[in-house]
């Protein structure tokens, strides 16, 4: 026996997170971090810098047999990381375009990046703007500062709640309230098909993460789930509290189930709650996404008393209901 996981899936992976990847020769790959497309690895650093940096180093566009336009961009983190932390990174254009860091990503399919993405441009302007999967992103903020080639920038986004600031070069430049995206990991992004690098990159918490119960904890039922397979997937009550985004539970639609349909969620005992957060379907698709609830609680699984109502739009991603 070689050995054993020490962890879960279930358990988020350490929240304060830096890397310089000084630790590395040229050429390797920094642990934790997962491309999507493009290639990312380990070479000197330019600019006048000593030591290594993170650099995107394909020129030309691959073959590809999802989307061709997809960027290069790799991912590091934890979708399960709660949103509230502040990410920076140092960044350097080799040769125009732009460069992006992503933070609060959830989800990836196709050309999209579910998440926030501030952007710098080699043409001086810098953006930051909101993605969902079902759209390419609308802007929230957006300036201009000297970028230029060849030249060291850091670039952060500070978020705290809905509260987000955009720091460039270690001075806020703006800020907004948004809450389209509350939890995820970050990633960093290269225009097709430019080099660029990155060093110093840091994660660190910004507030105290809610407590959420435990998944191990809870049992869940439903009045109708799908009992099949469909795309290699199950569709089970259970789907619906297990940590993994890219699985959900699903009403029964062969036959399909009149609404009302409802999701039973059992602590096992008696414990104070303030909210729940709902994270949709994340596969492209918003059949079966919840538009209107009521919600329930009980003491003795007899009685129960509602405690809240509302509607939500039939948009992917997550949305959050407090009581």
């Amino acid at each position: 026996r070689l050995g054993a996981p020490r962890t879960s899936i279930s358990d988020p992976t350490t929240f304060t997170f830096r890397e310089n990847f000084d630790q590395y020769r040229p050429g390797q790959l920094a642990r934790y971090f997962s491309d999507v497309n493009g290639a990312f690895e380990v070479a000197p650093a330019r600019g006048g810098r000593d030591g290594m940096c993170y650099r995107q180093v394909v020129s030309a566009r691959p073959v590809s047999w999802i989307d061709p336009k997809m960027p290069p961009v790799t991912l590091v983190g934890d979708p399960q990381w709660w949103g509230d932390y502040n990410a920076s990174v140092d960044v350097l254009l080799e040769d125009g375009g732009y460069t992006e860091l992503l933070t609060r990503v959830i989800a990836q399919r196709g050309l999209h990046l579910d998440g926030y993405h501030l952007r710098i441009a080699g043409d001086g302007t810098w953006r930051l703007y909101s993605e969902t999967l079902s759209d390419t992103g609308h802007t929230l903020l957006e300036g201009r500062i000297p970028v230029g080639t060849g030249i060291w920038h850091r670039i952060g986004l500070h978020m705290r709640a809905d509260s987000l600031g955009v720091w460039i070069d270690r001075r806020l430049v703006g800020s907004i309230r948004d809450s389209a995206h509350l939890t995820g990991q970050i990633g960093l992004l290269v225009s097709p098909w430019n080099h660029a690098e990155f060093d110093n990159l840091e994660i660190a918490s910004s507030a105290p993460a809610p407590y959420f119960i435990p998944s191990s904890e809870i049992h869940v039922s439903a009045t109708s789930s799908y009992q099949g397979l469909y795309h290699g997937y199950d569709y089970l009550a259970a789907n619906a509290s297990d940590d993994r985004p890219e699985t959900f539970w699903h009403s029964n639609w062969a036959p399909r189930m009149a609404l009302p349909q409802s999701l039973t969620l059992d602590m096992g005992k008696v414990l104070p709650t303030q909210g729940l957060l709902y994270l949709t379907r994340m596969d492209g698709s918003t059949k079966g996404n919840i538009t209107a609830y009521n919600v329930y609680i009980s003491t003795d699984d007899v009685h129960y008393q509602k405690i809240s109502q509302g509607t939500w739009s039939a948009s992917d991603g997550q949305k959050m209901l407090r009581w």
